[in-house]
């Protein structure tokens, strides 16, 4: 028998008695029918081997929601279906309560499974913006472009930081298993001041703009090398992900942006970005503002490019 795991993406490839369409169990529509080819996400297990499945429009809405059995359902890849963001931020939730559990191969990777989920709808943002940004003429500050691939078997590399104490947070490990490394670093030639030093100066001297651009990077595999390579075991609490915002923009800055590594979490604050963040919080900030945040504080921020940058983003 088929089995689907919860916020799988389904499509209906078949309903009772050969039908094509049925009207559903709820909806706040009110008149939207299932039909053949729909898609959905599983939202629970049900009795009798059947699994609650829901159709959210982009809005939010539920087109529909209603029971399936295994054989009437098709899995999908994860992107193919819009979430409910409520039920996303309460599974979330949920998962923070985990701790020590989470050294449990098992726990681990369900949680894992389900923060993956989330992370390729981020990666997508991340693609998109890339994308836009490019053909906008935005000019990356990074040598090695906006985005690396996630690095081979970071699974592996992830178990080997934990032999040693260093424990990543199961939502940083599925940012960097379906994102890999980012650097939104860099500038717009039609901003009236530069958002990196070096880059489009208008020789002006001007102040730089502090749009503390999205940068999430960890190098996972030389991380644990070094470790490796010491003669003596040391309690490492945190490690960086981020420059700060200013040094973000090419300017001696502070201290960088970290995330705590000293006990198994699902997710954690990080530590030295502005504003109290979890690692989701800040995604869900940063597309926002399309990828630079640090324009919520900007009074002239070029508000009608960043909306168009950020048209049809998936809200997490």
């Amino acid at each position: 028998m088929k089995h689907f795991e919860l916020f799988d993406a389904v499509r209906i490839v078949r309903l009772p008695e050969g039908r094509y369409e049925i009207p559903p169990y709820y909806s706040q529509t009110g008149t939207t029918h299932i039909k053949l080819g729909d898609i959905g996400v599983v939202i629970g297990a049900w009795p009798n081997d059947k699994y609650r499945v829901e159709a959210v429009r982009v809005d939010g809405a539920i087109e529909w929601q209603d029971h399936f059995e295994p054989e009437q359902l098709e899995v999908l890849p994860v992107t193919a279906a819009n979430f409910n963001r409520r039920r996303i931020h309460e599974h979330w939730a949920n998962q923070l309560t985990f701790g020590p559990e989470l050294l449990d191969n098992n726990k681990r990777q369900e949680t894992l499974q389900f923060a993956r989920k989330v992370m390729a709808f981020a990666r997508g943002n991340v693609e998109r913006l890339i994308e836009r940004l490019e053909r906008s003429g935005y000019r990356f500050a990074n040598p090695k472009g906006p985005r690396q691939a996630p690095e081979e078997d970071i699974d592996a590399t992830v178990e080997g930081l934990s032999s040693r104490g260093v424990h990543v947070p199961v939502a940083l490990q599925a940012w960097l298993m379906e994102a890999g490394s980012v650097d939104f670093s860099g500038t717009h030639p039609e901003w009236p001041r530069t958002a990196y030093a070096g880059l489009c100066d208008d020789g002006s001297h001007r102040e730089v703009w502090y749009t503390d651009p999205l940068v999430i990077s960890f190098d996972a595999r030389s991380f644990l090398e070094r470790l490796k390579t010491r003669n003596r075991p040391t309690k490492i609490r945190e490690f960086s992900i981020a420059p700060d915002p200013v040094h973000k923009a090419n300017v001696s800055g502070g201290a960088p942006v970290c995330i705590n590594c000293d006990a198994p979490a699902f997710d954690t604050f990080l530590i030295g970005q502005q504003g109290s963040f979890t690692l989701l919080s800040y995604l869900r900030w940063a597309f926002e503002w399309s990828g630079f945040p640090g324009f919520d504080y900007i009074a002239d921020a070029p508000k009608d490019m960043l909306k168009e940058l950020g048209r049809g983003l998936t809200r997490l």
